[in-house]
């Protein structure tokens, strides 16, 4: 028997909160704007941070060539250190008794603590980022589920 537990991750600066883009007048995008890649060429957004205009657009293309057609910027969520990154108690306090009675540890697999690349699926990243191994496609986690009897999602 296994316990695996996704946990979404993110800081305040992700490329899906409003923190990591702005517009011409200084403003971020409210929760639920969707950027396109003519938004970014265009300059209606930009990265706050000028070091990652490219990689803006590089994204931002990826996901109007991908099955997304734009990025969606999300309210700020599941932050670290925050309340909103714990498991629900209810869910949590069945983990903990199920390791407390079989002496092993629950498996947490951390998704979306890159910043650069939103992370949807505990598999792979949106995006993936060839200088960070997390948002590749996480065969070892596959096949794991795919030898077990039950998987519970």
């Amino acid at each position: 028997d296994d316990v695996v537990v996704s946990l979404d991750t993110h800081q305040r600066f992700h490329i899906a909160h409003g923190l990591f883009w702005v517009n011409p007048q200084g403003e971020h995008p409210t929760p639920f704007t969707m950027i396109k890649k003519e938004d970014v060429v265009s300059g209606a957004w930009r990265t706050t941070d000028p070091k990652w205009q490219a990689w803006g657009l590089e994204y931002c293309t990826a996901l109007d060539e991908g099955t997304r057609s734009s990025l969606i910027i999300w309210p700020e969520h599941c932050l670290v250190g925050t309340d909103g990154h714990a498991v629900v108690d209810d869910v949590n306090a069945a983990c903990q008794a199920w390791a407390g009675s079989r002496a092993c540890a629950v498996e947490y697999v951390l998704k979306g603590n890159n910043a650069l690349t939103e992370h949807y699926s505990a598999m792979r990243a949106d995006v993936e980022r060839p200088d960070d191994l997390r948002t590749h496609f996480n065969t070892a986690l596959f096949e794991r589920l795919c030898k077990a009897e039950r998987v519970v999602v």
